[in-house]
């Protein structure tokens, strides 16, 4: 289907798909530490735990890619993905050992990682024929949105106390699932343009330069963003039980990740 011809309530679609994707984070990153540590496991088990999974989305991820690029479709493993996200975040209730945590880790990371960079690839096609950067940034400002609801929301599944032990927890992992299994519905849903046909090849020898200037920089961009990403997600893995030893409540954890995403809406609004 062509980007002009896609109805406006399946983009509404993709908006909501997008609010409920990066919304799921606002459960997750709060909780999944503390819920790893209350379950008994230390925290050079919990880096490792994050750490493995993360080093498996860098051979999954690639794959799933060429396989979406190959088909020219992100709807079949966008509803795959996510309700493999559902059952392992799900099972997250009944694990208790480090071999258990760390194989549903693989897979709901696995889940979420490709989920996200999905939505990003799906609004970047709708965006790419309206207003550049302000369109997509009007697509993804619902999924930073999205996170703040979700995580304010999870803060209140758990009782004002600071212990904040597995069962006091365990409501965050009995409904907050869920909310990839509505992605798994919704994703067959939303719009999935499909690849503009490549120029003839006179065509692409003539008209297209050897290399565009902008990729000239790409390698220091992708550097920068490596770090960027192993400073963040490295702190933040570690943040939700700092403010814990602290004394903080739940609210007041969800609280600060959330202050956080409201920055970030307000600059993307803008920038």
């Amino acid at each position: 289907m062509e980007i002009a011809q896609i109805p406006r309530w399946r983009k509404l679609m993709l908006v909501g798909v997008m609010f409920l994707i990066t919304g799921s984070f606002g459960f997750i990153q709060p909780f999944l530490p503390l819920w790893l540590t209350a379950s008994g496991i230390s925290r050079s088990q919990l880096g490792l735990i994050t750490g493995l999974a993360t080093a498996t989305a860098l051979i999954v991820q690639p794959i799933l890619g060429k396989i979406s690029d190959r088909i020219d479709a992100r709807r079949p493993l966008m509803l795959v993905m996510a309700l493999t996200a559902w059952g392992a975040y799900l099972a997250y209730g009944y694990a208790n050992s480090f071999w258990v945590f760390l194989a549903l880790t693989i897979l709901a990371s696995n889940g979420f990682a490709y989920l996200n960079a999905v939505g990003g690839v799906l609004v970047g096609r709708l965006a790419a024929a309206g207003q550049g950067g302000a369109g997509y940034a009007r697509y993804r400002v619902w999924g930073s949105v999205g996170y703040v609801v979700i995580a304010m929301g999870s803060g209140l599944l758990v009782r004002p106390d600071p212990h904040m032990t597995r069962a006091d927890l365990a409501p965050i992992f009995t409904y907050g699932p869920w909310i990839f299994f509505v992605i798994a519905i919704a994703a067959l849903l939303v719009p999935d343009p499909k690849r503009p046909p490549a120029p003839g090849k006179a065509a692409a020898d003539s008209d297209a330069p050897k290399k565009h200037p902008n990729l000239a920089n790409l390698d220091r961009f992708l550097l920068a963003f490596g770090l960027y990403t192993f400073a963040l997600y490295g702190a933040t893995g570690f943040l939700a039980i700092y403010m814990h030893q602290l004394g903080a409540t739940a609210r007041q954890v969800t609280w600060m990740f959330a202050a956080g995403v409201v920055c970030e809406v307000l600059v993307m609004s803008q920038v």
